[in-house]
This record gives C-alpha cells, structure tokens and sequence, in this order.
C-alpha cells in the first residue's frame, strides 16, 4: 500500500506541474488529482476505508460468535462505515456549509467541517480508551500511530491548508505541498490501521477459533 502512496503523490504532483507549466484547467487531470471524486487517489483511498471496514467486520463478527465482547468493535465499524460512504461522497464538505461563518473567527476554520469533527475525535478518544488500553501492546502502539497520522493529516494539516487557502488563495503551493501532504497522511493512517487490523485478526482470532472447536469436540455425540 505504501508503494501505491508514493505513486499515487507522484503522479499528482506530475499531473499538477503539467497543469501549472502550460496553464491549463486542472479538470485536464482530475484523474489523477488527490482532492478530487473520481479520480485514481479517491479509488485507492475509498477501497482503503472498504478493507478496513470489512476486517473491522470480520472481528465483530467472530467476537460475536465466541461470546466475547464486541461492543466498541461494531461501533468501529459502524464509524469506519460512515467515513467510507463519506471519503466517497465528500459528506464532510456539505457538513462545513453549516459552519461557513466559522471562518470570521479564525482563518483555520475555512473549511467549516473541520469544527464538528474535530469535536467528535475528542469524544472518539475519551470514549475508546479503556477500550484501547485492554488490547494487546503491539496493537495499542499501531492504533495510536495510525490515528495521530491520520489525525495530523485530516484536520492538523487541513486546518493548515484552510488557512493558507483564505489568507493567499489556492496558490501552486497549497496545491503542490499542502494537498499531497494531508492526502498522504490520512492513506498512510489507514494503511497502518489495516496492518494493525490483520495483526490482531491473525494472532487474536486464531485462538478463538480453535477455542470453539475445542468446545464443540467436548460436546457428547448422539
């Protein structure tokens, strides 16, 4: 997935050089612009959020079938859900149209959406903590990386490119350092939550599995 990122930012840059060197209408290259729908970059990200969702299935359900607990699981799935129909539809961007006037009092609010969703990651991480702190050590560490990359590049970098965009406008600069930059980060989040993801999947559920057989091996035959 890694390999896809880099390629994916290079050919951005490549396809926005091409853009700025014989000015022509970015729409030329949409395809393989980061910060547009239907483009390579949107593809690549949204089937990152479907894997993550799927796995994040997988562990619920198996929680689920072994009697184990499984709430914060589904609500994680639940969560990576929504986010998935959102990287697809751009939801957050018709959500920030409700906090447009936001930007009179800090140019870092621009893009209004970066105000409600900010506020629900803080609740995010005060509600999943203890839930968090009972996964095994290798685990915690991976989703804390994953999350701070993914944070730092969705709204620490986006409020960043927010104010840049109202105080000098969408300059070759927002475009070409700010843009990669944040998109990179958030696919570089998941990428890191997907690997974390197929870690616990491979040493935690196995164990739950041969847990069941054994328990159905037990049971008297007819």
């Amino acid at each position: 997935m890694l390999i896809g990122i880099v390629c994916l930012t290079v050919l951005h840059l490549m396809a926005l050089a091409v853009v700025l060197y014989f000015d022509i209408n970015q729409n030329k290259i949409k395809g393989f612009h980061m910060e547009r729908e239907l483009s390579l970059p949107t593809l690549f990200a949204t089937l990152q959020w479907a894997f993550a969702v799927a796995l994040l299935a997988t562990i619920t359900y198996f929680k689920k079938q072994n009697q184990s607990s499984y709430a914060h699981w589904l609500a994680l799935t639940l969560i990576m859900s929504y986010l998935l129909i959102d990287e697809s539809l751009a939801l957050h961007e018709e959500t920030g149209r409700y906090f447009h006037r936001a930007k009179d009092t800090s140019p870092f609010f621009y893009f209004g959406w970066v105000i409600p969703y900010s506020v629900l990651v803080v609740i995010m991480a005060f509600t999943f903590l203890k839930f968090l702190l009972t996964l095994p050590r290798r685990i915690l560490l991976l989703f804390f990386l994953a999350g701070g990359i993914f944070v730092l590049g969705t709204l620490i970098v986006e409020m960043i490119s927010a104010r840049h965009a109202m105080l000098h406008g969408f300059t070759p600069f927002y475009w070409l350092v700010l843009i990669p930059i944040e998109e990179a980060l958030e696919m570089i989040g998941l990428t890191i939550f997907i690997y974390a993801l197929l870690i616990y999947i491979s040493t935690e559920l196995k164990g739950l599995s041969v847990q069941v057989q054994s328990e159905e091996e037990r049971e008297p035959k007819d």
